[in-house]
C-alpha cells in the first residue's frame, strides 16, 4: 500500500508538469474529443523494481481521434469534425503510409488490403522522460555512468490500420536539458517522499531542441478464436526505425497475447517507440461490444542504436556522455483488461539490457497505461 501510494502522488504531479504543454495540440481550438477518442495515460517508472537509477520514469498522455473516413472526410470534405491540423495531417502523410505499403508487397512483404478496408487516426502526445546515474548521492562528476538527462516532448502521429496491419508516423518535438524540468520534477517528487535529493543535477545534458520521426509497422501474423467470447491467442510483429537528434535507431520484434476476448487491437508499446496502438475502431465494432477482455502477453523487441543523446550526450557542444551498447533489447511481460466498453488497464514487467559499456547490469521497470474511449 505504501509503494503504491507513493507512485500514485508521483503520478499525480507529473501529470500536473506536462498539461502545461497544452499549446501542443490537447485542447479543443486544436482536437476536440469527438465520440470514440480515445485517452490514455501511460507511466514507466523503475519504482515498481525497487530502484532510483539510470530510466527512472517516463509519463505520456495520448489522444487519439475516431477512424477517419478517407474518402468522405478528407477529399469529400464532409467530415466538418475534424480541425485543420488532424485534416492536413492526414493528407499529406496518408500517401506516404500507403506507398510504404506499396513498396513492401512489391517485394512479397505486407497484406494487400481492400482500400475500402483502411481507416486513420491522428494522435496527439504530451510526455516527460528523466534519467539519472546509478549513483545519484554523489555530487560530483561521475564519468562512468550515464548522465542526468531529461526529455519533455511533445507530438503528432498518424496511424493507418486495416484489418491484419497497422502503420505508424509520429512527429516528436521538445527539449533537453534544465529546460525539460526533469530536475524540479525529480526534486519536488523526493521532497513529498521525505529522502534525500539526487545531489547531481548540475552535471546534466545541455539544453537542446529535440525534432524526431518514429515509423512503425505491426502486423497480425496469427489470429485463433478472436470472433467469439472464448480463449483465443495472437501473434503482432513489428519493425521499424526512428530518425532524429535524440534518437536514431531501428528496431524490430513481437508479441504474444493469450486470454479471453482478446481485442483487434496491434498490443502493447513501451514509451521508447510509437503509438498507441488501442486507437478506436469503427463503432458498433467486436472490439468494443464484446464484453469482459482480459489477457497475458509477452514480448520482444531488438533494436540497433546509432544515436541516443541520453548516452551520447549533446549534438553541438560537449557534454557528459558515456559510451553506448549499439545493441540493446527488452523483454516485456504483463497482463491487460478492459472493463465495460470504454476502460483498458494494462500492467507490465520490462527487463532492458545494459546500453551502455561501463553499465554494471541490465535495469527493470514497471509500465503501467490507463486508456479511456468516450
Amino acid at each position: 500500500m505504501d509503494r503504491w501510494h507513493l507512485i500514485m502522488k508521483k503520478s499525480k504531479f507529473q501529470s500536473v508538469t506536462l498539461l502545461v504543454l497544452s499549446f501542443l495540440g490537447l485542447n479543443s481550438a486544436v482536437f476536440s474529443i469527438q465520440d470514440g477518442s480515445t485517452l490514455s495515460v501511460y507511466f514507466e517508472n523503475d519504482l515498481f523494481a525497487n530502484t532510483d537509477r539510470e530510466y527512472t520514469n517516463g509519463t505520456k498522455f495520448s489522444l487519439v481521434s475516431p477512424d477517419i473516413d478517407w474518402n468522405r472526410e478528407i477529399l469529400s470534405g464532409e467530415g466538418t469534425e475534424l480541425s485543420l491540423i488532424s485534416r492536413t495531417f492526414v493528407q499529406h502523410l496518408a500517401p506516404i503510409s500507403r506507398a510504404k505499403d506499396r513498396l513492401l508487397q512489391n517485394f512479397g512483404i505486407g497484406w494487400d488490403e481492400n482500400v475500402s478496408g483502411v481507416s486513420y487516426n491522428v494522435e496527439f502526445v504530451i510526455g516527460q522522460q528523466m534519467y539519472t546515474p546509478e549513483n545519484i548521492e554523489s555530487p560530483s562528476f561521475l564519468p562512468q555512468q550515464r548522465p542526468y538527462a531529461g526529455w519533455l516532448y511533445g507530438g503528432i502521429g498518424l496511424h493507418r490500420k486495416t484489418n491484419r496491419g497497422l502503420n505508424l508516423i509520429e512527429l516528436n518535438f521538445g527539449f533537453v536539458g534544465p529546460a525539460s524540468f526533469a530536475r524540479q520534477t525529480q526534486n519536488f517528487i523526493h521532497g513529498m517522499r521525505k529522502i534525500e535529493k539526487a545531489q547531481g543535477w548540475d552535471y546534466q545534458l545541455k539544453n537542446e531542441l529535440g525534432i524526431g520521426i518514429v515509423m512503425e509497422n505491426k502486423d497480425r501474423l496469427l489470429s485463433l478464436n478472436q470472433d467469439s467470447s472464448k480463449l483465443g491467442l495472437d501473434l503482432i510483429t513489428h519493425y521499424g526505425f526512428s530518425l532524429g537528434n535524440i534518437l536514431t535507431q531501428i528496431n524490430l520484434g513481437m508479441e504474444f497475447r493469450f486470454g479471453w476476448n482478446i481485442p483487434k487491437d496491434f498490443g502493447e508499446s513501451l514509451l521508447g517507440r510509437s503509438g498507441n496502438t488501442s486507437a478506436p475502431n469503427s463503432e458498433g465494432e467486436l472490439r468494443w461490444d464484446q464484453g469482459f477482455s482480459w489477457y497475458l502477453f509477452t514480448g520482444v523487441d531488438g533494436r540497433f542504436v546509432a544515436r541516443n543523446i541520453f548516452l551520447d550526450g549533446n549534438t553541438f557542444v560537449d557534454s557528459p556522455k558515456v559510451d553506448k551498447e549499439p545493441l540493446v533489447g527488452d523483454l516485456v511481460a504483463g497482463t491487460s483488461a478492459r472493463i465495460g466498453k470504454r476502460l483498458k488497464l494494462t500492467y507490465s514487467q520490462a527487463v532492458r539490457t545494459r546500453e551502455y559499456k561501463k553499465q554494471n547490469d541490465g535495469q527493470m521497470f514497471g509500465a503501467a497505461y490507463i486508456s479511456w474511449i468516450f
